[in-house]
């Protein structure tokens, strides 16, 4: 697989000042990554996908006002988080690695994954608490 065709995991925030433009970034975005706060999300796809991605929010966007940042995510991140955490302590995600499975070949979701109502059958428990793959 040549540099070009192979997919990483980004991660995409913004800070946009007028509500409707929030708005349409927010939806624009949920539709392409998976949330992981409001003005943040998680992607996967190759350096192509993002270019269209970030092409897609540029004509979204007031380039005197808003901001938009892609950052790559290494192959092993190391997570911290400070504060409260986005699910129970027994909830552990191993997101990264399958979140192509997620995403469609063009890097959209095709359904949102709310592990409350999930039916997928892919939740396992280990040591009393759950891994969400």
């Amino acid at each position: 697989m040549s540099p070009a065709s192979k997919k990483i995991s980004w991660i995409i925030s913004y800070d946009i000042a007028s509500p409707k433009r929030l708005n349409r970034v927010h939806r624009y975005m949920k539709r392409r990554g998976i949330p992981l706060q409001y003005s943040v999300f998680l992607t996967r796809g190759t350096e192509a996908h993002i270019d269209r991605l970030l092409d897609g929010l540029a004509e979204i966007i007031n380039h005197r006002d808003d901001d938009v940042r892609a950052y790559p995510v290494p192959e092993n991140p190391e997570i911290i988080w400070i504060g409260k955490r986005p699910m129970p302590d027994e909830v552990t995600f191993c997101l990264l690695p399958t979140l192509e499975d997620e995403l469609t070949t063009r890097g959209v979701i095709t359904e949102t994954y709310d592990p409350a109502t999930s039916n997928r059958g892919d939740d396992k428990e280990e040591d009393g608490g759950i891994i969400l793959c």
